[in-house]
């Protein structure tokens, strides 16, 4: 093609659509069967009619919308609460109940 265009395809794969969300694909696989995202069936060729059945059986290959998944992404997206985010380093420490450091040199004498 000229001008430097590439076809962006609009239906991923599995393997593709994982990567694409930068998950693991099992647990794209998951996601799946949980029914938080939406598969794409797309019908088999008019010649496969006569190995596998009728060409308007869907494939058994899974395939997913770029659109689907963007919606998927925008569901799951939420704002960080400051109460997660510790102000300092000895703000986290202390969260998980160790001792602050420096602690030896508030000790009265």
């Amino acid at each position: 093609m000229s001008g430097g265009s590439e076809i962006v395809p609009a239906v991923l794969t599995s393997a593709q659509a994982a990567k694409y969300l930068g998950v693991g694909l099992w647990t794209f696989y998951d996601y799946v069967a949980q029914g938080l995202i939406e598969v794409i069936h797309l019908p088999k060729r008019s010649k496969d009619r006569t190995k596998s059945g009728p060409a308007d059986q869907p494939r058994r290959r899974q395939q997913f919308s770029k659109r689907d998944l963007d919606a998927f992404i925008e569901r799951h997206t939420h704002p960080l609460k400051a109460a997660t985010i510790p102000a300092t380093r000895n703000a986290l420490i202390t969260s998980k109940n160790q001792i602050k450091p420096g602690w030896w040199k508030r000790a009265s004498h």
